[in-house]
């Protein structure tokens, strides 16, 4: 039985000409290795061309390619849910599973880079406030201050940080390993704006212990916001996510740790299926690595 598993991803966004934006994920396990590339507009946040390329597959290059994702083109990249719907309807034929994913965290990835882009077109933001208010308002706990909305207009980051082509880059990294009953899993993001950790351990699929935290965030409020995982112990993980959702998000939370939580969800859920299907034995795990 696999005993251990690493993940990583690294996400970046790019400045390309023409008002062009390219965001790349770059994943890599025992596996596999993969990366995803979405071009869209960086205003608009139409998407131009998407395709993903598979370096590495557990079965050998046979497996491996450039494959193109036209039926993506034209779509705008920020309607929330009918985004998804959209990205899993393109990649249902991905027998890894990993392309929804990795495609969203590009998507995801474009807000971030935002109030550059608008600074380098001379785009006044206000515009631009009905709509994310409508989007973030209540999401996390930032965003329930009365002038949260107002520094969207007027972004820290112009002040703080120097930027050229790339805009924007989030590293991802996830640890799962068994020891006897129980299963850990521990998770580390750090992007250009924050860094956080959460630690998990489960017993019987249940969350027996949990730890975490923000090492480094944009506003000192985002630092109240670890007391919400808490709210995981005892909570049947993978599970109905309703359970556990309805604390990790919302005007107490933050949504990256939310995202953390989901991403351990994932995590766990892939490391099942992949010592079912593919790792019979501790034999065959340690046969992939060169």
């Amino acid at each position: 039985m696999l005993q251990q598993l690493n993940r990583f991803w690294h996400i970046t966004v790019l400045e390309r000409e023409h008002g062009l934006v390219e965001t790349q994920t770059h994943y890599l396990d025992p596996l596999y290795e993969i990366q995803s590339h979405v071009i869209a507009h960086g205003i608009k946040y139409r998407v131009e061309n998407v395709w993903v390329e598979v370096m590495r597959t557990p079965t050998g290059k046979d497996k491996a390619g450039t494959w193109r994702l036209d039926s993506l083109r034209g779509l705008i990249a920020y309607k929330g849910k009918g985004v998804a719907k959209q990205v899993l309807q393109a990649t249902a034929f991905d027998e890894s599973g990993l392309w929804f994913g990795m495609i969203l965290e590009g998507i995801k990835a474009l807000r971030q880079a935002r109030v550059f882009l608008w600074e380098r077109a001379n785009i006044d933001p206000s515009s631009f406030v009905s709509l994310i208010e409508k989007d973030v308002k209540n999401s996390c706990i930032y965003f329930t201050q009365p002038d949260s909305i107002q520094s969207i207009i007027h972004p820290s980051q112009l002040k703080e940080q120097l930027r050229k082509d790339l805009l924007f880059a989030r590293y991802r990294y996830c640890f799962l390993v068994q020891e006897g009953q129980l299963e850990k899993i521990n998770t580390k993001v750090m992007d250009s704006y924050h860094e956080m950790y959460l630690s998990l351990c489960f017993e019987d699929q249940k969350v027996c212990d949990v730890h975490g935290g923000i090492q480094r965030a944009p506003h000192d409020i985002c630092f109240n916001a670890k007391t919400v995982l808490q709210h995981l112990k005892g909570k049947k993980l993978p599970g109905v996510s309703s359970e556990w959702e309805k604390k990790m998000i919302g005007p107490d939370s933050c949504v990256h740790l939310a995202d953390m939580v989901r991403e351990s969800v994932d995590s766990i859920q892939y490391w099942h299926h992949i010592r079912k299907t593919i790792y019979n034995d501790v034999d065959n795990y340690m046969h992939c690595i060169p």
